[in-house]
C-alpha cells in the first residue's frame, strides 16, 4: 500500500507542477516556500478539477495522499534552501507571510544535516547560483557534468565537494 501511495503522491505532485508551476517548479529550478495552510488552498482550487481522477479513493484516503505528497515536496535540501532565502507564497503566486525565526533556524539545521548526507549540497548550491542569474541552461549543464563525472568515477567525491566553476 505504501508503494501505491508513493506513486499517487508523485502523480499528484506532477499535476501540481502543471497547474501551479510557480509554487511547484520542476527540477532543477529552486523550490519556493509555500504559505502555511497551502493544503487548504490546494483542496479548494486543485481538488475540484482533479477529483474524478482519484474517484477510487475516499475523501479521507485522498486527504492522506495529498498530505503525503506535500510532505514529500517539503523533504530535501531544495525546500530547506528556499526557506532560508525568501518569503512564503500562495498558490496564485502572491506573497503570503514572512518566516518566523524558528522556521529559519529549523531550515538551516536541516540544510546542515544534508552536508553529511550522501548528496552533496554544494552541487545544488552552485547550480542555484546559476539559476539566480537566470541561466537555467548553465545550471542544468553543470548538473549533467557533475553526475556524468560521478558515474564515470563510480562514486561521488568522498569529501562531499565538487570542482566549483566560477559562477
Amino acid at each position: 500500500m505504501a508503494n501505491k501511495n508513493l506513486r499517487m503522491e508523485k502523480a499528484i505532485i506532477d499535476s501540481w507542477q502543471e497547474d501551479f508551476p510557480f509554487c511547484f517548479p520542476k527540477w532543477p529550478m529552486p523550490k519556493v516556500p509555500l504559505a502555511i495552510g497551502i493544503g487548504e488552498q490546494l483542496k479548494a482550487s486543485w481538488l475540484p478539477k482533479h477529483r474524478k481522477t482519484y474517484a477510487s479513493l475516499s475523501d479521507k484516503e485522498l486527504d492522506a495522499v495529498m498530505t503525503g505528497a506535500l510532505k514529500l515536496w517539503y523533504r530535501g535540501i531544495r525546500y530547506s534552501l528556499a526557506l532560508c532565502h525568501g518569503n512564503r507564497y500562495n498558490l496564485n503566486g502572491t506573497l503570503a507571510q514572512d518566516f518566523s525565526h524558528n522556521q529559519v533556524q529549523k531550515a538551516e539545521k536541516h540544510m546542515k544535516s544534508h552536508m553529511d548526507a550522501r548528496r552533496s549540497p554544494l552541487v545544488y548550491l552552485v547550480a542555484c547560483r546559476y539559476l539566480l542569474k537566470n541561466d537555467a541552461s548553465a545550471a542544468e549543464e553543470y548538473y549533467r557534468e557533475v553526475y556524468k563525472r560521478r558515474a564515470h568515477n563510480g562514486k561521488r567525491n568522498e569529501g562531499g565537494t565538487e570542482n566549483e566553476p566560477n559562477a
